[in-house]
Formats: structure tokens, C-alpha cells, sequence
């Protein structure tokens, strides 16, 4: 069953698929009115995205929700992943200000929080590009942190 079907067909689906636009919606500050205001005004283009985004949406199929909820094997680089992941999210957890998100879209990382990257950096095996998937921070961020490391270290 594609994505699109699963939107029509399961109310789950569909839920997510609103709080995840909400949820997009509030870090660009915009809030429902906002978002019914800017449907009104660009009509024609929002229904020519809607037609493509529902083709794409017709293409791609969710994998069962037990695919989604296994821990990943022992030997895997997936696990690598996880922990990585999971270590990053225990260190905001602990610091609640180890980054602050504007409502522009801007960032502040902490001092600590830097450290605490450029550390487990330096532990990684695979691609700065795949770290920064993983701890998620702008791959552009992370090199200017590695160049002051640098400059300054």
C-alpha cells in the first residue's frame, strides 16, 4: 500500500502526516491562519505541488511499523549509528541549552555541545557527511567548527 493510500485509509497515518506539517510549519512561524492565508493567496501553485507531491506520495510505500521498531544487529555499522545517535540525544537531554533554535532558522550551539561533537567525531569511522546525519548538524557547521578546532588548537 502506497503512502497516499495509507493517508486516505488509516487515520494514524494521516495524523502523523498533520502533525509532522505543523510541526514544520511552526519552526518557519507560521501557524494554521498563516498556512490557510498562504494556500488562498497561491492557489494555482499550491495546487500544482499538491498534485505532484500526492504522485509522489502514490509511489512510495511505508515499511511495516515492526521494520521500524527493531534495534539494529550487534556488528553493524547501523548500531555504530544508533549509538551515536542515542549518546547525542542524552547530552541534549542533560543540556537543555546546548542549542537554541530561532524562529529565523538560526542555531546557537553551546561551547560543550561543540566539544561533545567534535569528540565523538573523532571516534567516527565513517563520513563527516553520515556524522552530521547523525547528530544532526549542518554539514557546513560542522567543518567550520573543525576549522577553528584547527586554527586554534
Amino acid at each position: 500500500m502506497s503512502l497516499l493510500d495509507d493517508m486516505k485509509n488509516d487515520k494514524k497515518t494521516l495524523l502523523t502526516m498533520v502533525m509532522a506539517v505543523r510541526e514544520m510549519a511552526a519552526g518557519l512561524g507560521l501557524d494554521t491562519d498563516d498556512l490557510c492565508r498562504l494556500a488562498l493567496e497561491h492557489s494555482s501553485e499550491v495546487d500544482k505541488r499538491q498534485a505532484e507531491i500526492e504522485k509522489i506520495f502514490g509511489t512510495h510505500e511505508l515499511p511495516p511499523l515492526g521494520d521500524l521498531l527493531r534495534q539494529p544487529s550487534a556488528d553493524s555499522a547501523e548500531l555504530i549509528e544508533w549509538r551515536l545517535r542515542e549518546q547525542m540525544l542524552r547530552f541534549r537531554l542533560n543540556h537543555p541549552d546546548a542549542l537554541v533554535t530561532y524562529f529565523d532558522g538560526r542555531v546557537d550551539y553551546s561551547d560543550g555541545f561543540i566539544r561533545f561533537i567534535l569528540e565523538r567525531l573523532d571516534l567516527w569511522e565513517f563520513s563527516h557527511e553520515r556524522f552530521c546525519e547523525q547528530v544532526e548538524v549542518p554539514y557546513q557547521t560542522l567543518c567550520s567548527w573543525i576549522k577553528e578546532q584547527s586554527s586554534t588548537g
